[in-house]
C-alpha cells in the first residue's frame, strides 16, 4: 500500500473543532453482543485496536485524532481512515459541533 499525502487545508478539515467523535456505547464491553466487533471480518486490525483503545477511555474524552495518534505510533491519517472504517460500519458515532 503506497503513502498518500493529504494538504494541509485537507488533513486541518479533518482535525478542526467542528467534529467530535464518540464510540457508540451500543458497542460497550459490558455485553455478548458487543464482542462481535472481534469477529467482523469487515474491519481492519487497526479499526478493532483502536476501537479497544477507545473503550477504555471515558464517554468524556477527547477523542480527536491528532490526540490519539500523538499516543500511538500512527499517523493521524492512519487514526482517521481507522474511525472512519468503524463509523461506516456503525460501531463509532461521529458529531458534527
Amino acid at each position: 500500500m503506497g503513502l498518500l499525502f493529504y494538504t494541509n487545508t485537507y488533513m486541518k478539515s479533518l482535525l478542526n473543532n467542528k467534529t467530535k467523535w464518540l464510540y457508540n456505547p451500543a458497542w460497550a464491553f459490558d455485553d455478548d453482543e458487543s464482542q462481535a466487533i472481534w469477529h467482523d471480518n469487515r474491519l481492519s486490525m487497526k479499526a478493532k485496536g483502536l476501537f479497544g483503545y477507545m473503550d477504555t477511555k471515558p464517554t468524556t474524552y477527547d477523542f480527536a485524532c491528532k490526540r490519539i495518534a500523538n499516543d500511538m505510533r500512527d499517523a493521524v491519517k492512519s487514526v482517521v481512515s481507522a474511525m472512519k472504517e468503524l463509523e461506516n460500519l456503525g460501531y463509532l458515532n461521529r458529531l458534527k459541533l
